[in-house]
């Protein structure tokens, strides 16, 4: 009834009248590596793909065979899941079931449209790719995606490379090259590099370790200092908790000319709360005082973009880690609303999910798990950011976590409705606005035209129609139970979407934040 490759790691029968087959795929090696093993498998309709996630921190998301490392518009998105080193038990798992007898093609789209882009690189996977002879075998696949990962680096202007706490002298030792050392981020999540300027030799190797909270190091331009540079170098977000000083993780770049190289970091890009736009900049080899590209004139160009950004905004907004309420209403003398972000269990919703507020009050959002955030839209386009809104960034929280939860502050400057939506999973089937996971500060009032119920209804139907036009149900479970490896699904429902499962335990440090 149904066939398989020979190369499926775990298969098992479901125990119902469909016998419908459970295929387990690895994505990521024990130490990180690019692969999904197995590369390839054929399934039948029914047919349920777990993927466990492995060290360090992929994706498993949706392409198509012509375009091996774009997102499939309406196709399915884990979202990123990162796994320290050494972590065996309790990793996270994501659902596919197949419903037809088509190809799917996926890829991991860590530091897409990067030189380090892990697509790039070959971490791709396919079900049901054509066969050895036809036109669209998992070969062919793959080269593609090869092919893009060259034309990225050969466009970049220097190397790079992603390690999880890898010993300095590793580097020294396989490189030969002296290696510079920089802190992403202060010891409280301050946004700063530190240094924030070097000069580097052709050779060189500049270490990047990551502080809390949460950053990235993304290299940008000196006329464009807060967005990302095309074929650029791009580390991801590293979440580390506060209090974390062993084990950071690290990312390397490999400088190959004396030309500058400029880096921001992206946290909460396009937004008031934008880190870059906070003047969280470095250079590698800037123009020498007198210059028109010194680090200080970069670093001008990205405070403006900043004070922009904030003034264009209908409101302000700082994320912050587990700071008393009473701390804010002494600070500003407003009120303070406070807002849950998820359920307990990782429910998709706010609570409460609109309120009342006045000009120069603070909305407090805390997040609760699984894994969510707190994203300005509007009310005609709810499930998309708004172009200069406030934007939390994700904050992953395990289950079961009640103390040191992170939390995101907005402050309200007018009497304006502000909407709110949780871009997660966003333009996938499993998109958390498009379950109605959204919220409003000043809704209009029962029998307006902009009332909460009218927005959250706007999000449902964006989500009945990303439901609709995808190929495929999806769902994310986490590895609970004394099983690390589920070997038998039960099915109650054809169409069950959850994308967003958080399993991996960095307790007893608190959360992460931006």
């Amino acid at each position: 009834m149904f066939s398989f490759s020979g190369v499926v790691l775990g298969l098992s029968l479901l125990a119902s009248a469909s016998a419908q087959a459970t295929i387990d795929v690895t994505v990521g090696g024990p130490n990180g590596e690019t692969v999904y093993s197995p590369q390839s498998v054929v399934a039948s309709p029914g047919d349920h793909v777990i993927f466990h996630f492995n060290p360090k921190n992929h994706s498993v998301t949706q392409s198509s065979f012509n375009d091996p490392c774009t997102n499939l518009y309406g196709g399915f998105d884990s979202g990123f899941h990162p796994v320290p080193i050494g972590q065996t038990y309790g990793n996270p798992t994501f659902e596919v079931i197949v419903k037809d007898n088509n190809p799917i093609w996926v890829h991991c789209r860590q530091a897409e449209n990067t030189a380090g882009s892990h697509c790039g690189k070959g971490m791709v996977f396919a079900v049901n790719p054509g066969f050895p002879g036809s036109n669209n075998t998992f070969a062919a696949f793959q080269a593609k995606a090869l092919a893009i990962g060259a034309a990225l680096s050969s466009s970049a202007g220097v190397s790079a490379t992603t390690t999880q706490a890898i010993a300095t002298s590793t580097y020294a030792a396989s490189s030969g090259a002296p290696t510079i050392h920089v802190t992403v981020g202060g010891p409280n999540g301050e946004t700063v590099y530190n240094p924030t300027n070097v000069v580097a030799s052709p050779g060189d190797h500049v270490l990047f370790h990551f502080n809390p909270k949460n950053h990235s190091v993304t290299q940008s331009s000196f006329n464009d200092p807060c967005t990302n540079l095309y074929g650029g170098f791009d580390s991801g977000f590293h979440p580390v908790a506060i209090g974390t000083t062993s084990g950071n993780p690290t990312f390397e770049v490999i400088v190959k000319d004396n030309n500058p190289i400029w880096v921001h970091c992206r946290q909460a890009e396009n937004t008031a709360g934008s880190h870059c736009g906070k003047g969280m900049v470095f250079a590698v080899n800037p123009g020498f005082p007198g210059s028109s590209n010194t680090f200080a004139a970069f670093q001008a160009k990205a405070l403006a973009i900043g004070a922009a950004l904030s003034s264009s905004a209908g409101v302000s907004a700082t994320t912050t880690q587990t700071i008393a309420t009473s701390t804010y209403a002494a600070s500003s003398g407003a009120p303070t609303i406070h807002v849950t972000v998820g359920g307990p269990n990782g429910e998709t919703v706010y609570n409460p999910t609109n309120v009342v507020a006045s000009p120069g009050d603070h909305v407090l959002f805390t997040f609760n798990p699984k894994n969510h955030s707190v994203t300005q839209s509007s009310f005609n386009d709810p499930c998309n950011n708004l172009y200069g809104g406030f934007d939390s960034g994700f904050h992953p929280v395990p289950i079961g976590q009640t103390y040191g939860n992170p939390t995101f502050e907005v402050i309200v400057k007018d009497n304006n409705p502000i909407w709110v939506h949780c871009r997660q999973a966003e333009n996938t089937a499993g998109s958390h606005c498009g379950k109605g996971m959204v919220f409003a500060v000043n809704a209009g009032f029962p029998g307006s035209s902009n009332t909460f119920a009218a927005f959250q209804a706007k999000a449902l139907a964006v989500g009945a129609a990303l439901s609709a036009s995808a190929g495929l149900s999806v769902t994310t479970t986490a590895a609970y139970g004394s099983a690390a490896t589920p070997q038998v699904v039960t099915v109650t429902k054809t169409v069950t979407v959850e994308v967003d499962a958080w399993t991996t335990t960095y307790a007893p440090y608190p959360s992460k934040t931006a």
